[in-house]
């Protein structure tokens, strides 16, 4: 196929371009360079197009002085002549012969209609792009409206909490003062209430002797058992030593005029302690009046005999092992490691 345009014989992408008025073909791209490669022309342009140099044959309706374009004809191989004149007899008895106005006004509609569909498809794309974007941002406002509503219920809350906390705080606060209060009360009562009490220690049992009298000015005696027979004797030997002892010499005064004395404990007049008594003045006697080495002599064969030291043992036995019994109703018991008349110290 002859083409008038440039010296190629074949179409490479599209059917050619026909003038509507010479019937010469032409190609898309060099009839209409301003077009992409893959843009087709549709059947209205093909049916109105011309050629350059038939449009600048034609009379001009804008009177302007723009040059035509220079179109230079190609030599084509003799081998397709024949069959592009067999073509262009066929394409001229089927084309319909058409005004210059109507194509005209054909070629420039194609024309915008082109750039229309062109711009809308760009703006379409930019359209679209620009929605997942606001859609985007719109979700993410979301989140940050969420958020904010969340933190500033949990401030509410935290304010609340915080008001409560105070109110608290100065209830204990009055409250440890109301305890540290009492507690100084208390310890001044317990000193108080201890200033008449005594702590004795190492006694196994204590009982009165005789029942209360109302009417009796004298105290009323009462035995204690020790832990051990040292304790006794050493709580007699001390007593002994301040036998004149007073309740105010220690610290307390009797109600009224009359000072107690403190009294020593004396032994329960047994048979046992009686015997054990005389033996003790016999002893002592003997040695005055009879001389120190015959009474010794005396006194060993005496305490060597059987019967005399099995009646001494047996003596002594009970006198150390006997419990001191209550003589008459007990008015309160003491059990062993407390104190006499209270557990607290002075």
């Amino acid at each position: 196929m002859e083409f008038a345009c440039c010296n190629k014989t074949t179409c490479e992408a599209h059917d050619p371009l026909i003038c509507t008025r010479c019937e010469r073909n032409f190609h898309v791209a060099c009839a209409l360079p301003s077009k992409s490669l893959i843009w087709e022309p549709d059947e209205s342009i093909r049916l109105m197009w011309r050629c350059p140099s038939c449009g600048s044959a034609s009379p001009r309706n804008n009177k302007d002085d723009t040059p035509c374009r220079n179109v230079t004809k190609r030599s084509q191989p003799k081998s397709d002549k024949a069959t592009t004149s067999i073509v262009d007899k066929s394409a001229k008895s089927n084309q319909k012969p058409l005004s210059l106005a109507q194509i005209t006004v054909e070629e420039i509609r194609s024309i915008i209609t082109s750039e229309i569909k062109d711009a809308l498809s760009s703006f379409q794309k930019s359209f679209d792009d620009l929605r997942i974007e606001i859609s985007s941002l719109r979700s993410s406002v979301q989140f940050l409206s969420d958020r904010y509503d969340s933190v500033t219920k949990k401030m509410e809350s935290i304010e609340a909490k915080m008001k409560t906390i105070e109110a608290s705080r100065s209830e204990c606060l009055n409250l440890q003062g109301a305890v540290s209060a009492l507690q100084n009360d208390i310890n001044k009562k317990e000193q108080w209430a201890r200033r008449l009490n005594i702590e004795i220690i190492d006694i196994d049992f204590i009982t009165r002797v005789t029942p209360k009298h109302n009417d009796s000015k004298k105290s009323r005696p009462i035995i204690i058992r020790f832990l051990s027979r040292y304790k006794k004797d050493d709580f007699l030997a001390r007593l002994r030593e301040k036998k004149n002892l007073k309740c105010c010499d220690i610290g307390y005064v009797a109600a009224g005029n009359n000072e107690p004395q403190l009294e020593q404990f004396r032994v329960h007049p047994s048979t046992i302690n009686i015997l054990l008594c005389v033996i003790v003045l016999v002893i002592c006697v003997g040695a005055i009046y009879c001389g120190y080495r015959t009474y010794k002599r005396c006194l060993m064969k005496w305490i060597s005999s059987e019967i005399t030291r099995n009646t001494l043992r047996r003596s002594l036995f009970r006198q150390f092992q006997q419990p001191v019994l209550p003589m008459a109703a007990s008015d309160e018991a003491y059990q062993p490691g407390q104190a006499l008349f209270s557990k607290a110290k002075v």
